[in-house]
Parts: structure tokens; C-alpha cells; sequence
């Protein structure tokens, strides 16, 4: 089944208090997008790449260009909210086949993650990685604590999330139908009622954040380098 990477990258990520939006932020020779570009590139998975920018003139300023990849490439300004975004990505979608709807601010997917959830969402439809929650987690309100949620029914979500296009398209259309925000893709399909399955995620597929989380991705990518090096 044709499968499409559609790679977020369109926010200002103020959190990181720098110039240059996060996604252009260099970390290992290359910057942030180019390292998921470069993970659904390697993986086998997909046959072509979306990058939603802000604006389409940056994938060649900054990633490159389309000719600089081995797969077929475009770029499309995005939104002012994530979910308008994704929503300019589907547009350039044909109705058929797989989408997997990834934060470029990733930099560090492991292409076991692209394979599980590509393989998972072909089968049932819509497919996420997940990660168990670690800490207690409790519901909070103005100040005081309000519950304290079971841990084992609990998971942290990552990207990629994917889904058949045209059950995408339909849970964007009923969100701006019902002007509806949800701060993730699986939610949408969630309030059509159709299945979410879970596929295991990955520690180092973290999302950049903050300046430190640029150091973790660095010194990842430099003990990376560094394995390769050494001789067998």
C-alpha cells in the first residue's frame, strides 16, 4: 500500500528561546527535520515525503532541496495551528493509501517504530507508538489535585501516527465541521469511533523541546557516529 511520510515542521518553537525555529536548529551537521527526513528516507517504509514548513521555499534553504533526497519530495506551508498543518499536508494526498503524520522535531526515529506502525495501520487503520508512564500522574486544577490516575491504563504518545488517508481526511473534516482541537491526529479518529491500535515507541524518539534536549540529540548522534567507527 503507497505510503506517505508527512513531516510537521511548520511551528516557531518559542520553548527553545532561539532565532532559528527548532527545526532548522542544527544538531550532528544537519538540522532537526533533515535527521526524520533522512529516518523515513533510510527505512524502506515510505515512497515519498511531505514536509509541511513554514514556508516551501525552506526545504531548500534548509534541508536541501527535493533533489537532495532519494525520494520524491515536496514542501507546503503550514497553518496557524498544528492540526491546520496536517490538514495542508492531506491536501496533497490522493484519497488512497497510508499516511504517517510525524513531528519533525523528532530527529531520532528508530525505523523499527516506522515499521510497526506502518504495518499495524495497514491492517486495522490507525496506529500510534507508545511509551509506558514511569512517574504518578495526577489530575490537577487550580492548584490542588483533583485525582490520581491509574498509571497502568496511562501511556505517553509519540509520532509517527499512522492512518488510511481517507479515514484521516474524515476525522479533520468533522474537527472543522464542529470547530474541534485536539492536540493530536489519533484523537480526531478517536471521536469518529473507529480503533487506535498501539505499537511500542522508543525512548530516543523524543521530541525536542527545550535548548538541553538539543544537547541529548547531539551527544545521541555523536556516540552513534562513534559505533560506526569502531571496527567490527
Amino acid at each position: 500500500m503507497r505510503t506517505t511520510a508527512l513531516i510537521v515542521g511548520a511551528g516557531r518553537g518559542e520553548r527553545l528561546g532561539a532565532a532559528l525555529a527548532k527545526q532548522f536548529q542544527a544538531c550532528g551537521g544537519h538540522p532537526l527535520a533533515w535527521h526524520a527526513m533522512d529516518a523515513f528516507s533510510r527505512s524502506g517504509e515510505v515512497d515519498d515525503l511531505i514536509m509541511v514548513l513554514p514556508d516551501p521555499s525552506d526545504l531548500e534553504r534548509y534541508l536541501g532541496g527535493a533533489a537532495a533526497w532519494p525520494l520524491p519530495v515536496c514542501a507546503v506551508a503550514g497553518g496557524r495551528e498544528r492540526q491546520d498543518s496536517v490538514a495542508a499536508g492531506l491536501a496533497m494526498l490522493p484519497s488512497d493509501g497510508l499516511v504517517l503524520v510525524h513531528d519533525a522535531a523528532r530527529p531520532l526515529l528508530p525505523a523499527r517504530v516506522i515499521r510497526d506502525v506502518r504495518r499495524a495501520a495497514m491492517v486495522v487503520g490507525a496506529a500510534i507508538p507508545v511509551l509506558p508512564c514511569a512517574d504518578t500522574i495526577k489530575e490537577v486544577e487550580g492548584g490542588r489535585v483533583r485525582a490520581t490516575l491509574e498509571r497502568r491504563h496511562l501511556a505517553r504518545v509519540q509520532t509517527p501516527q499512522g492512518f488510511r488517508v481517507e479515514l484521516l481526511r474524515r476525522a479533520h473534516a468533522r474537527a472543522r465541521e464542529g470547530g474541534l482541537q485536539a492536540s493530536d491526529d489519533a484523537a480526531l479518529v478517536e471521536g469518529l469511533g473507529a480503533p487506535v491500535v498501539v505499537v511500542s515507541g522508543a525512548e530516543e524518539n523524543f521530541k525536542v523541546t527545550r535548548a538541553g534536549d538539543l544537547l541529548l540529540v547531539e551527544a545521541i548522534l555523536a556516540d552513534r557516529s562513534k559505533k560506526r567507527e569502531e571496527p567490527a
